[in-house]
């Protein structure tokens, strides 16, 4: 019923933009609907079928072992790097990649962030279990190690920012098993003055970038300039309705050019996919897109789109303002799910996924990249829905003391 209800109102959102707009481009907003498949995936699964102490027991029995995995092959790339680049710091996080790209040698794409992203939600999760079962701590002192020398900035400073946020929000939380709380401690200050020492290089760099972009220094300030002030001149409807899906600075709008796979000096384009750039695109961000592709040192924090620009001109000033008020809701639903102290913990691993992944909207079109995203919108669903039954999870008693189960 989800499936049908989400097809249908995508059916609504491209046919109406092809009614009242000649130039709108149908297969870009096919794409589209494709690209944002995340949330389609999601709506497959109901509440009822996700509400359960044991499933997030067999969740996790394959979230610790994948999480060793991930980090002994992250922490092997990362020293590799090291000897490559006599540092631990600067570019040695772009060896840090994971089964993404299983090569001791960077491949120089997005593998970085999407296996930072990725490493992130998994100890969340894994962090959420063992405050319940006290299992999984090797595989989260053992993750946070890779999930540092990654280095991918904004997902660690967007992480320890839900983080912050969500205990706000639940203020009145207390850990009552001291152990528990002196281990937690312990772990974050570990992480914190670990990243500080290794990445000091990484850390002066993102102040740079965060004050070029306010100053307006980048492409991206200037594009959103652009987006603000020019283009509602040619497209008045765009604040409100926006310009339809795949129309502009999605990932399925670049997609669509035929020069997203492979880059533009090495373009592959798709097969049934037919190339069309959308006017807007063209006109208003394609060659800066292009140019900051075509630039060695370029990283997403320079590159001019992001999905909450997508939201924005895609979907509309209606969406954009719309969404966090959702997001809202959502969150006051998680204080109201809570039936005792103990389930407190679990609406703050819920509160924080959903908290990191509206941050993540800030720094590239992560929404459209399922690699990046699906895991943790699951882990996060999951957390969400069980926060009732949080307190079933201490009655659990299968979980060897390593985090792998017997």
């Amino acid at each position: 019923m989800g499936l049908t209800i989400y097809s249908l109102c995508w059916l609504l959102i491209i046919g109406g933009h092809k009614l009242i707009n000649n130039q709108f481009i149908v297969t870009n907003g096919i794409v589209a609907f494709i690209t944002y498949g995340n949330l389609a995936g999601l709506l497959l699964l109901g509440e009822k079928s996700l509400s359960s102490p044991l499933l997030l027991n067999k969740i996790f029995k394959i979230v610790v072992p994948v999480t060793y995995v991930q980090a002994f092959v992250g922490i092997a790339q990362a020293v590799y790097g090291f000897f490559v680049t006599g540092s631990f710091d600067k570019a040695n996080g772009d060896f840090v990649e994971g089964t993404i790209h299983l090569a001791l040698s960077p491949s120089l794409t997005f593998a970085n962030p999407m296996y930072a992203v990725n490493m992130a939600f998994c100890l969340l999760f894994i962090a959420v279990f063992y405050f319940y079962t006290n299992k999984g701590l090797g595989a989260l002192i053992i993750g946070s190690i890779a999930f540092i020398l990654a280095s991918v900035m904004h997902v660690v400073l967007f992480l320890f920012l839900a983080v912050g946020i969500a205990l706000i929000l639940f203020k009145r939380f207390q850990m009552k098993n001291a152990l528990r709380s002196i281990v937690f401690a312990a772990i974050a200050i570990g992480i914190i003055s670990a990243g500080a020492f290794l990445l000091r290089g990484n850390l002066g760099t993102t102040y740079g970038i965060v004050n070029n972009l306010v100053s307006g220094n980048v492409t991206r300030s200037r594009v959103i300039l652009r987006v603000w002030n020019e283009m509602p001149q040619e497209y008045p409807a765009m604040p409100l309705i926006g310009l339809g899906p795949g129309q502009f600075s999605s990932r399925a709008s670049l997609i669509s050019t035929g020069l997203f796979f492979g880059g533009p000096e090495n373009p592959r384009s798709l097969p049934l996919i037919p190339l069309k750039t959308a006017p807007p695109l063209r006109e208003y961000l394609l060659d800066d897109w292009i140019r900051e592709t075509k630039n060695p040192f370029q990283s997403s924090s320079s590159q001019p789109l992001f999905s909450w620009l997508s939201i924005y001109t895609e979907f509309g000033g209606i969406s954009f303002i719309a969404l966090p008020v959702l997001i809202g809701f959502v969150l006051l639903n998680a204080r109201s799910r809570i039936k005792n102290s103990s389930s407190r913990i679990m609406a703050i691993g819920a509160t924080t996924g959903l908290l990191f992944l509206f941050l993540l909207g800030f720094q590239e079109n992560y929404w459209e990249i399922p690699q990046a995203m699906f895991v943790g919108i699951l882990l996060t669903k999951i957390l969400f829905i069980n926060v009732p039954v949080a307190p079933e999870l201490m009655k659990l008693k299968s979980v060897h003391p390593s985090g792998i189960y017997k």
